[in-house]
């Protein structure tokens, strides 16, 4: 049984990518022209030979795709654990909209995608909380909010990230004691370009389009715009590289959605039998029901069928600036400074039907959890409801960075590292990040899902054919969240070469972790109705929902309900508070029908982690085999502060048929509890060159992840 089933007609084409290239050092010019890429491969090299000339040429040196390529598999094949990474061509090479598309490329990387674009990594079958990401090794905050659970996770949303501006990833999979802490199924990190690790002039500048047809109101065509500027000076001691990019994307998606699937036991009957309260919902005993699950198993109830056609749309820009100093041979500084901002919008309408448990008429299929091939109730309830919303989100992160690496002498080196980041997430506009106002007219009289085929079809048998004039407002659901993320993070580490064949690395990490997320809802559940048939006739648009799922193989099903009006929720909002049918003071509106921005919910977390290392790296021969070993120990402890803010209740009360409402006291106080924790995790790497093409290797380590806030 799918909860959800989403209809996403989307094809992605790539206009032109043109980049340019010039080295200041030298004579050499380069040009790429790319259909459908976005990263520039040279077209050829070329050198410029004077009839005079009488120094001898000494060395060429060509760098490009194969290079690159070279990086990404000498990294694999180098390092002592489970490592794999991609560089920067990798990730041009195809025409991805965001890293996290980049990245499903690796071995044991998947991705979750929303609205048909990637989002979130799984690794090794360890979903996205289940994994660390960092940037430049430092560990990265995120701001996801979910409306429905509050339960705010470390997850990290790669759709805030265009793939441009990344000089490479590695994916570490398994735990090294110089790596942080927090992935158990990978640690991700994000390499940024630094202009001394490539001296000289270079440039890129890139314009792309993206074709998506599954859009309705929005544009099939969008841009998007990057480029990248690195340059050095005073001999190459000083660099600067500066890179930024500009996406804007039009998509849009159907679904259909059955709501909160409920289990009973086969002896349950229905609910105005004597069974227990808890029952409610049950099927009867009696001949209207096909292949009635038995004693001995569990059926499933649905509680209803919806349809849902949204449209979207998506502003995203990235930035980073980068400068670094050659202060001696011995000492670099560097400073950098990253951000990204995505802006999201949402526009959409659905109609759905809602069983109220009682005259039922079902066939079901055999299982031990047995779900039904037909469940219909008659005249149980009347109402078919439709909805409409217009929201979205903003959500803003913010990196400043400092790192100095010294070389203390021909056997120490040391480096520091500060950072402070940010991420924060709120309502884009002036409906919350999630609204929905409701109509509906109460002529439904017979209510049937059939759930043989992909696609769950509602059928309705309607008292009269569907009119403007019977439709009613009747409840509304505002809700707001915000959500913010600081991590200010100190490391200092050092590696000792004690001869030609050891060395020691270690270090220690400061981490504080600041993550705050509040939530307000303001609902009316006046589902019943509030103004009178034709007071909204003229705000309403007949529409249909022919052809929204025609991809899936039984999405043009005939009993399907397809005809349902469409509206404005913004007009039919101002049309009921001018009717005085709002019956509501809630909000920041005062009247029921807007967000709120005082929040009802409040959530702080300060959790502070310290963090000791040390490894010990050996290199030898066993006969010819030249062989590697890494043993490490992390130890970190952890204490973290928490405070909460809930509401606290009065009373309830009953607004109308099963319908509900808690009534807040008024009366809100912050609780708070406090917690510590520490872990020893180890690791320990063996690889052996067994050819200059093969590796074994063997990894054992420990790591953590830890719980959403």
């Amino acid at each position: 049984m799918s909860p959800k089933i989403m209809n996403n007609k989307t094809r992605i084409a790539q206009a032109i990518s043109a980049a340019t290239v010039a080295n200041t050092k030298g004579r050499t010019a380069m040009l790429g022209l790319v259909l459908g890429g976005a990263m520039m491969a040279p077209a050829g090299v070329y050198a410029q030979q004077s009839s005079a000339s009488a120094a001898p040429l000494e060395e060429v040196v060509v760098t490009g795709i194969r290079s690159s390529l070279k990086r990404a598999v000498d990294q694999k094949r180098n390092a002592s654990g489970v490592v794999d990474a991609i560089s920067a061509t990798d990730i041009g090479a195809f025409p991805d909209t965001n890293l996290a598309e980049s990245l499903q490329r690796v071995t044991g990387v998947s991705i979750d995608r929303t609205r048909g674009e990637g989002s979130r990594v799984t690794v090794r079958g360890f979903g996205p909380s289940f994994n660390l990401v960092t940037l430049n090794g430092r560990q990265m905050p995120t701001a996801n909010g979910d409306n429905n659970n509050k339960a705010f996770d470390r997850s990290f949303d790669f759709a805030d990230i265009a793939s441009e501006g990344i000089s490479g990833v590695q994916i570490y999979k398994s735990g090294q004691a110089d790596v942080p802490s927090g992935g158990i199924g990978a640690t991700i990190n994000i390499q940024t370009a630094k202009p001394l690790d490539s001296p000289g002039l270079k440039s890129v500048v890139q314009a792309k389009a993206v074709f998506d047809t599954s859009t309705e109101t929005g544009e099939d065509v969008t841009p998007e715009i990057s480029g990248i500027y690195s340059n050095t000076f005073a001999n190459d001691t000083i660099g600067i590289a500066i890179s930024g990019s500009y996406q804007e994307r039009d998509s849009g998606v159907n679904q259909a959605i059955v709501g909160d699937w409920a289990n009973f036991p086969g002896t349950t009957g229905d609910w105005g039998s004597a069974a227990p309260v808890q029952a409610w919902g049950g099927l009867p005993t009696n001949d209207l029901q096909t292949n009635r699950p038995g004693s001995g198993d569990i059926y499933a109830v649905p509680q209803s069928i919806a349809y849902e056609l949204a449209e979207f749309h998506r502003e995203r820009i990235n930035g980073q600036v980068t400068l670094q100093w050659d202060a001696s041979e011995n000492l670099r500084a560097t400073v950098d400074y990253t951000f990204s901002e995505v802006d999201f919008e949402r526009t959409y309408s659905n109609y759905s039907g809602w069983f109220n448990f009682g005259a039922q008429v079902t066939e079901y299929a055999d299982g031990p959890i047995a779900s039904p091939i037909l469940y219909q109730e008659n005249g149980a309830a009347t109402d078919f409801a439709m909805g409409a919303g217009r929201d979205g989100t903003i959500t803003e992160n913010n990196s400043l960075g400092f790192n100095l690496d010294w070389q203390v002498n021909d056997r120490l080196n040391m480096e520091f590292d500060y950072h402070n980041s940010e991420a924060e997430l709120g309502a884009s506009g002036d409906n919350g990040t999630s609204s929905q106002l409701a109509i509906a007219s109460f002529t439904r009289d017979v209510t049937r899902g059939f759930f043989g085929g992909d696609l769950p079809i509602l059928n309705l048998d309607l008292a009269n054919p569907l009119n403007a004039n019977d439709l009613i407002v009747t409840g509304s659901v505002f809700d707001n969240i915000a959500v913010k993320m600081e991590i200010e993070q100190t490391s200092l580490k050092g590696k000792y070469e004690l001869n030609d064949v050891s060395s020691i690395d270690f270090g220690i990490q400061l981490t504080e972790t600041n993550n705050r997320s509040q939530f307000a809802n303001v609902q009316r559940n006046t589902w019943g109705g509030t103004t009178q048939p034709g007071d909204i006739a003229d705000l309403l648009t007949p529409a249909s929902a022919a052809g929204a799922f025609d991809q899936i193989s039984n999405g043009n099903d005939p009993r399907l309900q397809t005809d349902f009006f469409t509206f404005d929720i913004d007009e039919v909002a101002a049309r009921t508070v001018a009717l005085g049918a709002t019956q509501s003071t809630g909000g920041d509106c005062g009247n029921g029908l807007c967000p709120s921005t005082v929040f009802t919910q409040d959530r702080i977390t300060v959790e502070e982690t310290d963090a000791l290392y040390a490894q010990y790296n050996l290199d030898g021969d066993m006969g010819n085999i030249p062989f590697n070993i890494k043993f490490g120990l992390r130890y970190e402890e952890t204490t973290i502060n928490s405070q909460a803010l809930v509401p606290t209740y009065a009373n309830i009360v009953q607004t109308g048929g099963n319908e509900f409402d808690a009534i807040p006291s008024g009366e809100q106080e912050f609780t708070s509890l406090s917690g510590k924790y520490d872990y020893v995790l180890p690791n320990l790497d063996i690889k052996f060159d067994l050819t200059d093409d093969l590796v074994a290797r063997i990894s054992y380590s420990e790591t953590i992840t830890r719980p959403s806030f």
